[in-house]
């Protein structure tokens, strides 16, 4: 009987998986009362990976998503605009870490990312496009690497949980609504001169705005 609900569970894990298996003459399973027991290892291991995912998002660069909602942009280069693999796993994505090597983000790469709550980006990031990261409503922390230069429109509009962001002193330019609707920015951070400003950058924001005295064109 214990036989046949092994053989029953191996049959339904291979269907699954879309191979036969293969079964060698010395099998590494442990066998017991305990069903779980009696699976291979590699099997559980199997199962206990399925969440992990990945695949290119440009020329030279690969994203990888793993079990824990960790997403990890790297290689070197921009990121490529259209599809992006991992939209069908947002929902898992808590934690983003673009590494170094990578110099774009794409227009709508994490846009609707509901559950997202952490970005790190790398130096070598030079822009964050348009509506990059809309409506990531669980945002929290976000900390742009040195080399940023442009923020795409609406690039975080309605990230309503963020509650403050700096600015790297070689911002060159911020676009028009990127954190409208941000209901919780109370602070916004530049560190460097006075970037050009797009409309509405602030809709619906009541935040205070930080930058240096000797910074040029802060004079209005």
């Amino acid at each position: 009987m214990k036989n046949r609900i092994l053989a029953g569970y191996m049959s339904a894990v291979f269907l699954l998986a879309g191979t036969m298996p293969a079964f060698a003459a010395d099998s590494s399973a442990v066998y017991s009362d305990n069903v779980a027991e009696q699976i291979p290892a590699f099997v559980q291991q199997m199962t206990q990976e399925k969440g992990a995912s990945g695949g290119a998002c440009g020329t030279n660069l690969t994203w990888k998503l793993d079990n824990t909602g960790t997403l990890t942009i790297s290689g070197t280069g921009e990121m490529a605009d259209g599809a992006f693999g991992w939209q069908d796993s947002c929902a898992s994505i808590k934690q983003l870490v673009v590494a170094d090597g990578v110099t774009s983000i794409a227009d709508d790469a994490f846009s609707w990312c509901e559950n997202l709550e952490e970005v790190t980006i790398a130096d070598s990031v030079k822009s964050i496009g348009r509506d990059a990261f809309y409506a990531c409503y669980s945002l929290k922390s976000v900390e742009p690497g040195s080399g940023l230069q442009t923020i795409g429109s609406w690039a975080f509009a309605s990230c309503t949980d963020l509650e403050q962001f700096s600015l790297p002193a070689g911002v060159q330019s911020v676009g028009q609504g990127a954190f409208s609707g941000c209901g919780s920015l109370k602070r916004l951070y530049f560190r460097g001169a006075a970037p050009a400003l797009g409309d509405d950058i602030f809709e619906d924001v009541t935040a205070t705005v930080h930058y240096p005295a000797e910074g040029s064109g802060w004079d209005a």
